[in-house]
């Protein structure tokens, strides 16, 4: 069955179970995360500490100790439950943070692909048919067509191999949304289907698997095979991630990435375009 997007919304007297609740909100905490996890090795639980606290110390220089001791806490508790145990996405490709190494991985993976002619409501309608695949209701938004001469660019925050795939991982650090409880159980999958039709991110994770498959392509060429090396994307909502909760991982298919590369103006065996 579908998912709708506005979930029930009855008030809680129960204390807020959300992560990262000692940091100030603003995007400043958001980017603090962000470091702490790019500069963490996962498989070395011994220096979490040292790396969370010397990030949130330059991030934060005016917290005071009692701060600084409480968020490197929280932050160090976060790694903890992203590396407790495997996580599944719905076509069962598994993820283990607890065994993901630096080598394994490209932080801030950056890419362009020049563009002139760029469908916009074309790579909507793709997320709207990948979205009925999956269950999920989608209402695309209406974009006026847009002629641009330049380049495209972004940053993919992680990308990593293990098993032999490769994976898209972006780590959020959203609040709930207005009319959501301030719970981890409102980063259940209908809860986090909402943030990303609200922040518009399943735009994000097309553009960053048009650009990431085609990095495949180029590094992999004729070895490039899209069911055994795509392992989809995950969004981490960090605040929310518990058991069951804030993990988002999905996958587009090949022709589904096909029809974006084109409404992007890319083919999608062309070099260099990522």
């Amino acid at each position: 069955g579908s998912a709708a997007v506005n979930p029930v919304v009855v008030s809680s007297g129960d204390k807020s179970d959300l992560l990262l609740s000692e940091f100030p909100p603003g995007a400043q905490a958001g980017t603090c995360i962000h470091e702490v996890l790019e500069r963490c090795d996962f498989t070395q639980p011994a220096h979490w500490d040292r790396v969370a606290k010397s990030v949130i110390e330059r991030n934060f220089p005016d917290g005071g100790d009692p701060a600084l001791e409480r968020r490197t806490k929280q932050t160090v508790d976060l790694i903890e439950r992203l590396t407790n145990a495997p996580r599944s996405s719905c076509d069962g490709h598994t993820v283990d943070l607890s065994k993901l190494r630096p080598s394994a991985c490209i932080p801030e993976l950056e890419f362009y692909f020049p563009i002139q002619q760029v469908d916009v409501n074309q790579l909507e309608q793709v997320i709207q048919s990948w979205a009925e695949r999956v269950g999920l209701e989608y209402e695309p938004a209406n974009y006026r067509q847009l002629s641009i001469d330049g380049f495209l660019t972004g940053f993919v925050d992680l990308f990593f191999t293990q098993g032999g795939r490769y994976y898209i991982l972006d780590w959020k650090s959203n609040k709930p949304l207005a009319n959501h409880l301030k719970m981890q159980s409102s980063y259940d999958r209908e809860g986090m289907h909402a943030h990303m039709c609200h922040s518009r991110y399943y735009m994000q994770a097309l553009i960053y698997s048009v650009a990431t498959s085609a990095y495949l392509r180029n590094r992999m060429g004729d070895r490039f095979d899209w069911e055994t090396h795509v392992g989809g994307f995950i969004y981490c909502f960090l605040r929310g991630l518990g058991n069951g909760t804030g993990w988002l991982h999905e996958s587009f298919s090949e022709e589904e990435v096909r029809n974006a590369a084109k409404a992007l103006g890319q083919t999608a065996h062309k070099k260099g375009v990522a």
